[in-house]
């Protein structure tokens, strides 16, 4: 088992006061950092989410010959 597996099971989801129970500054910050993790990747999806709505998808081409 790898350190950072260990780290996954055993720590809970950051919340302000961990540092109250008992974790160590390592371990607050491993919380931490998976919390942005977390937040960055739902963030991303919601932009790549928005991005395929907006696109468009349909192309109108008008073109006229005239011949004199």
């Amino acid at each position: 088992m790898a350190l950072y597996e260990y780290y996954d099971k055993q720590i809970p989801d950051y919340y302000p006061t961990m540092y109250r129970d008992g974790y160590s500054p390592e371990q607050i910050r491993y919380a931490l950092h998976r919390k942005m993790v977390c937040e960055y990747q739902a963030r991303e999806a919601q932009k790549r989410a928005e991005a395929e709505q907006s696109e468009v998808w349909n192309v109108k081409i008008t073109s006229e010959v005239k011949i004199k």
